[in-house]
Order: structure tokens, then sequence, then C-alpha cells
């Protein structure tokens, strides 16, 4: 039968674990808005026979589905947020043309320049109007083609900075792995440690999309990208960047593997983002914009050299001719022999002296 220190023992037990309940409770709601915290239950267990109840254990409350979830959706979110951020420099140069300094606005200019030469052909002032349109419409190309490359560089150093915060992220997630094993081999709780490891993961996410994968013995397996192994148990494998010569920017490597270039497998995060950007939508744009100037030089200049200038000579080259349409953008100059003799624009299509007023060619 029970005695009086039995029942004593008893309610000190029961006040001891709900003192103690009390205590976690006051824990959860003063870390509700921590980053990483997950909520800790205690886990009431009945004692020996007339020695009432103790606590167990404590129960971090985790769900791996939902957690897993949130990571890819704040994966998603800093994609489509970064790569938006990094579009509006692009759209602001290349792809708004509504204001004048457009090239659209510029090129049509051009061509306004040339309507006026044709109602005044022998004007000197037409002439040079002519020129300064077409400087100025070379000079918007020049610099748009200078504000993508310089883009895309300062994308390239951003890439190279998310690279080492990749690789932080990692060892942080590789020592807690060890950390968590050790603490609970010792019988230790190791919750904290787990809400470390999970923020890690979630920051990781951020930067380059993040996918878990549960061990038996509690330590994470977490990949990258696609199919990227970057953290397996307490090991981890670093990223790391090497100089692409062709581009003259970097790509993303694991450094000792065989997975060679890593750029395109990386979709996720804001590093996913920044390698979009500057391997696809400013390498397009940059391969639109080389087009436009290739292709505007040429025909301006098979116009002008079908006509003759004011002394009834063929026309020169109003630009000098690109050689490839890859680096004509940047290379696009107005032919210096027509900026020092506006004379020589060809606005006429007949050839010899005499043929002053003509103005055919300009009107073509």
């Amino acid at each position: 039968m029970p005695g009086l220190w039995d029942s004593l023992t008893v309610g000190s037990r029961g006040l001891q674990a709900q003192q103690t309940g009390a205590q976690i409770t006051g824990a959860n709601i003063a870390n509700y808005n921590v980053d990483g915290y997950h909520r800790e239950d205690p886990t009431i267990t009945s004692s020996s026979a007339f020695r009432g109840v103790q606590q167990a254990t404590l129960k971090r409350a985790s769900q791996g589905y939902l957690e897993a979830n949130y990571n890819r959706a704040q994966a998603d979110q800093e994609f489509t947020a970064t790569r938006a951020r990094q579009l509006v420099p692009m759209n602001a140069g290349v792809g708004d043309q509504k204001d004048e300094t457009g090239l659209t606005s510029r090129l049509g200019q051009v061509f306004a320049a040339f309507k006026t030469l044709s109602s005044g052909v022998n004007q000197v002032y037409n002439r040079t109007q002519v020129l300064a349109q077409l400087q100025m419409f070379a000079t918007s190309v020049n610099n748009d083609a200078q504000a993508l490359s310089g883009q895309a560089k300062q994308l390239d150093h951003q890439i190279i900075n998310a690279v080492t915060d990749i690789n932080a992220q990692a060892a942080v997630i590789g020592n807690l792995n060890s950390a968590i094993t050790t603490s609970q081999a010792q019988g230790n709780p190791a919750a904290d440690l787990m809400d470390q490891r999970d923020l890690a993961v979630g920051r990781l996410a951020s930067l380059a999309g993040a996918t878990v994968s549960v061990q038996s013995n509690g330590e994470y397996t977490v990949l990258v990208g696609a199919g990227i192994t970057l953290v397996d148990n307490s090991q981890v494998n670093r990223l790391g960047t090497t100089l692409n010569t062709a581009t003259g920017l970097h790509d993303v490597v694991m450094p000792g593997t065989e997975l060679g270039t890593l750029n395109g497998r990386i979709t996720g995060g804001s590093m996913g983002a920044n390698l979009q950007v500057r391997d696809g939508d400013l390498t397009q744009a940059a391969t639109m914009l080389d087009q436009l100037a290739y292709d505007t030089a040429n025909a301006l200049n098979a116009q002008h050299t079908a006509g003759y200038d004011l002394n009834g000579t063929a026309g020169v080259n109003l630009f000098v001719p690109p050689a490839t349409v890859a680096g004509a953008a940047a290379g696009l100059k107005v032919n210096s022999a027509l900026l020092g003799n506006p004379q020589l624009l060809a606005g006429s299509q007949t050839a010899g002296a005499g043929t002053r007023g003509d103005n055919r060619n300009a009107v073509a």
C-alpha cells in the first residue's frame, strides 16, 4: 500500500511536470517570431509504481513536407523577384524605345533627317544634320552594348559572391549534422541545433534552391539545382567558379568532380535568377542588338553606295562595315570620311558633275 511519502512524491512529480510544461510554453511564446525556431512539446510518461509521472523528452514540432514546400516556394520567390529586378536596367536601355533616346526613335530620326535632306539636297545644314543623327544612332547602339556588357559583369560578380555564401551555408549544415548526431548520442537535447540547421537550409534555398533528404541517423543530405549534392551527412562538396575565356565570365563548377559547368543546372533562388539573366536574357538581348546594328549598317551602306555625292562621285559607306554579327553593336561607327566632309553624302542617283539637285537617293 502506498504511504504518505509515496503520495507526496506523486504530487511533487506532477507539480514538476506542470512547471516544466509552463516553462516550455513560455519559451515557445518568447521565440514565436524567431527565424528557424520550432515549437517544443514536453512528453510526459508514467513513472514506476506509485511514483507519478516524469518528463521523458522534449518533442520538436516539425513538418518535413510543409518545410520542403516552404523552401521550394522561397526559392521560387527569390528567383522571380531577383530576375524581375535585374531585368529593369536591361529594359530601361535596350527594351524601352518609347522616348527619344531609344533605338527605334534614334533610327526614325535618321530617316527623318534623310527626308529633310531630300527637300534640300544641296544645303550644308541638312547634310550635317544627317551625319549628326547617324552619329547619335551609332552612339546609342554603342552605349546599349556597353550597358549590357556592364550588367553581365555585375551579375558575374554577384554569382561569385553567391558561391561563397552557398559554401558557407553548406559548411554550417555539415557541421550541424555532426553536432546533432553527437548531442543525441550523449542523450542531450538537440532541438536548438536542428533549428539552426533548418535555418541554414532555408538560406540555401533562397540562394540556389535546396532539396533535403533525411537519413536514417537524422542527418541531412542537401541537393541544389538539378541533382547537385552539396551536403551528404557531414561531408560538404564545395562549389567554385572558373573563368570562361570565350565569354570573359565565370562558370559555376564543383572542383574535384566531373560534373562540368553547372550554370544551367542551378535554376532556383537568387543565384539561379542571376545565371538566367546573365546567360539567357542579357545574351539574347546582346545578340538582337548586334543583329540590329549589323543589318542596319549593311542596309544603309548598300543604299548609300548606290548613290552619288555632290561631286557626282559614287557614295562611300555610311558606317564602317561590321565584319561579323557578333560585336557589331559595340563596334558600330560612322565613316570618319563622311564626318569630315558632308559633301560626300550621296543624295543623288545620277553620276557625274551637274547632278547636285538630284535627290532621288536621299528619298530612297
